[in-house]
């Protein structure tokens, strides 16, 4: 069985240090065979637990790609896996579907996700692989990331840096990536999903919505009007999607 490495790129501060919790109480509450689930984090400097890592890197935009490297750094060095399923701190994550999906991928030179065109206020030129659709690394692509680490731009967003290193370095990005988003829409809810089966729209219920979602396994949940509904999905998601 190929190996997955759930990275989560997280904070210790609001609203991000609640989202760590929120994870481990729905979506990683419980072990997976084939998946590992590790997040990280820059400064304040605390010890490693079995879960989470830090790295003396200050917490911004602006660090978030030295915060990345050294990261897959450690990753590298430090763990055993085929993939890496890059996600976000506010993406609800269901490992047997994301897991499973992985097994038929290319073992090399992967770099899934959605790519979207350079608009202008990303401060890049080429297509870009947008950060809130999450990403599937093969392990090739992190090493080729870690050697040429002194060629991130760190003046622009993270995932328009990575994407830059990707375009430089002859890594072919995939945008066939599926993921969808969860969003409250006044007594309702609303889903879009970014290819694969499921169709999404909006929905009276969330158990219709989680339905609708069938063959998801990246669900991001960042409300940003409203920051606690994050949590509210995570909950709903866990009750309502089967295991």
């Amino acid at each position: 069985m190929k190996k997955v490495l759930i990275f989560v790129i997280s904070a210790q501060f609001p609203p991000y240090d609640r989202m760590i919790p929120q994870a481990m109480e729905t979506w990683d509450d419980s072990s997976l065979e084939g998946t590992e689930t590790i997040f990280y984090c820059g400064e304040p400097d605390r010890p490693n637990t079995d879960r989470i890592i830090y790295f003396q890197i200050k917490e911004g935009y602006d660090g978030m790609g030295h915060k990345d490297l050294a990261a897959y750094r450690w990753a590298l060095e430090c763990r055993q896996w085929d993939y890496m399923a890059r996600v976000n701190a506010s993406c609800y994550v269901h490992k047997r579907r994301l897991r499973d999906h992985c097994q038929q991928l290319p073992d090399k030179g992967l770099m899934r996700g959605l790519v979207v065109g350079a608009h202008p206020y990303c401060g890049v030129q080429r297509p870009f692989m947008w950060g809130g659709g999450q990403y599937i690394f093969s392990r090739d692509v992190v090493q080729t990331f870690v050697d040429n680490g002194d060629k991130w731009n760190h003046g622009v967003m993270e995932d328009c840096s990575m994407s830059e290193l990707a375009h430089d370095t002859g890594i072919v990005m995939d945008t066939n990536g599926r993921v969808c988003s969860v969003n409250k829409q006044g007594d309702g809810w609303v889903a879009v999903a970014y290819n694969g089966e499921g169709q999404g729209g909006s929905f009276a219920t969330f158990k219709e919505t989680a339905d609708s979602l069938h063959d998801q396994f990246f669900f991001r949940v960042k409300n940003d009007g409203d920051r606690t509904v994050d949590a509210e999905v995570m909950r709903l998601l866990k009750q309502y999607l089967p295991a």
